[in-house]
């Protein structure tokens, strides 16, 4: 029977409610012959998953990182530890599990490794033919750490997520209206009087004079066609400009004008 030990390197004494915390594993084989070990849902994964149980002042901390859905393994996913030497693998515990409330926090490997198989056997050839059983190998450690309050407090993989999401909710009626504004543009104009040619120039002209009106309001800036046009620049004299401009293209949105 394959034999595993696991150990924490103990994390520095303590850490801020706004650091991350590391946590390293070491996971040794013991035995005598060389083995393939499947990590997943272990500290040596290589993702952020639920296999900790930590608690701090007495209460679990759930987990709060990412929900990872897997096809089967396959023989590209194990490890080979050889026969008296060690594999070792860093987790931020931060990333997963709320570190952000001080207080010592004490943390335990959950899982087994859910897999190990001497490095003699076939496991490519069994995995193909779909023989193969799995053999988890319980595994135990434990560590502690102490958190002391700090400036602000360090945000789970889960939180980011979420304040993203909000984010994105909170942007989305913003772009909306902002669309529509652009879809809306100039109101046509009324006409009254001249050939049905006058007519049809006017209108042309309003709607080229919205898109002048337009452009110079995303071209507004201290340069030289603003001085030609305005004089010397200064902080009143641009506002005023700009709020010209504005009161313009608001009334061409939003007013249908007589042209006669």
């Amino acid at each position: 029977m394959a034999k595993l030990s696991a150990r924490f390197v103990r994390p520095e004494k303590s850490y801020k409610t706004n650091q991350g915390v590391p946590l390293k594993v070491v996971l040794t084989n013991t035995g005598k012959e060389d083995v393939s070990v499947l990590v997943w849902n272990t500290p040596l994964d290589g993702l952020v998953t639920d296999c900790l149980h930590v608690r701090v002042k007495g209460k679990k901390v759930p987990y709060d990182g990412p929900i990872i859905k897997r096809a089967a393994p396959t023989a590209e996913d194990y490890i080979t530890i050889k026969a008296g030497k060690s594999v070792q693998g860093e987790f931020m515990v931060s990333d997963g599990y709320n570190t952000s409330l001080p207080g010592t926090y004490n943390v335990k490997l959950k899982n087994p490794v859910p897999d190990v198989v001497p490095k003699s056997a076939k496991l490519r050839t069994a995995m193909k033919a779909g023989a193969h059983v799995r053999k988890p190998v319980p595994i135990k450690s434990a560590t502690s750490f102490k958190v002391e309050k700090g400036p602000g407090k360090r945000l789970t993989l889960g939180e980011q997520a979420r304040n993203q999401e909000s984010a994105t909710k909170k942007r989305g009626p913003a772009k909306a209206m902002k669309k529509k504004a652009a879809a809306k543009g100039v109101v046509a104009p009324a006409t009254k009087g001249g050939t049905s040619a006058k007519k049809k120039a006017a209108v042309k002209a309003h709607t080229d004079g919205y898109k002048l009106c337009l452009q110079a309001l995303g071209e507004l800036a201290n340069d030289a066609h603003y001085v030609e046009w305005f004089g010397k620049h200064n902080a009143t004299r641009f506002k005023k400009v700009k709020s010209h401009y504005s009161a313009v293209k608001t009334l061409m949105q939003t007013t249908s004008l007589l042209i006669t």
